[in-house]
């Protein structure tokens, strides 16, 4: 029996520092030529701001191999949103995130010009990311916002003044798989995962000055065959939303979410 929908709350004083949305296809070799008329498009719903950037992979094999790939970056006025396009996936991220519904909404709207202009026909992969930056609050230690067994063991346990405890699992469900991995940070320089790379976004003030630091990273992704179509991207991209917010409610405190739930 399927697990019954929590309905979504929004969380005035969330943690929530980083969205991402992501759909794969089968590569268009010919998106370079769509990139006006995208850009175009993306101008003018939101995302003034345009650039290429070109990225080199270095492919081992029989021969070490240069492969030099192109992005093109469309960027909002304020720079808190950005899509990133290549030629076989559009990611779509953010770190002004409000309510999923209006996440969805953007989403949909930045890769209908990929129906549009190149063709794209079939969704291969769609994968949604949350990254939360967890932090005392009204007197709620970063430790205690996580459930008892998620929390470690005392660094003194250990005889030890300073500890880093990091952990990381993986679930199969019914939209994907969905991966979960949590550390605390020693260097509020790089509040993101190390995966993502550099991101150049405009981060909120408050997480830029925190202290006592934990990133809670929840990647879900679902390899699929759909039609590439703004229902599809919103059906599969609401499955996702679901179980990662079962599980982001399984990783914290009641008394976390009660915090998180107050006014800002």
């Amino acid at each position: 029996m399927a697990t019954p929908k929590k309905q979504s709350v929004k969380l005035p004083r969330a943690p929530l520092i980083f969205v991402l949305a992501q759909v794969r296809f089968s590569p268009v070799l010919k998106m370079e030529s769509y990139v006006p008329d995208i850009q175009e498009y993306m101008r003018h719903h939101g995302f003034p701001k345009y650039r290429v950037e070109t990225i080199q992979n270095i492919m081992i094999g029989s021969g070490t191999k240069t492969e030099v790939t192109r992005r093109w970056i469309f960027d909002d006025a304020e720079s808190c949103r950005q899509v990133i396009l290549t030629t076989d996936a559009l990611t779509f991220q953010t770190t002004t995130y409000d309510t999923f519904d209006g996440f969805v909404s953007d989403f949909t709207t930045v890769a209908q010009p990929l129906a549009d202009h190149a063709k794209v026909e079939r969704i291969e992969q769609i994968g949604l990311r949350y990254v939360d930056l967890l932090t005392p609050i009204d007197g709620i230690s970063t430790g205690e916002l996580l459930r008892p067994g998620l929390r470690g063991v005392p660094a003194a346990s250990l005889g030890s003044e300073n500890m880093v405890f990091s952990f990381a699992l993986q679930a199969q469900t019914p939209p994907g798989v969905l991966t979960v991995r949590s550390i605390q940070l020693l260097n509020i320089e790089s509040l993101l995962p190390p995966d993502l790379g550099e991101v150049s976004l405009a981060f909120p003030k408050w997480a830029l000055k925190a202290q006592d630091t934990r990133v809670l990273d929840f990647d879900h992704i679902s390899r699929t065959n759909l039609s590439f179509s703004g229902a599809s991207l919103s059906q599969e991209l609401g499955e996702l939303h679901k179980y990662t917010d079962m599980a982001f409610r399984s990783f914290v405190t009641e008394e976390a979410f009660q915090a998180w739930s107050l006014p800002g």
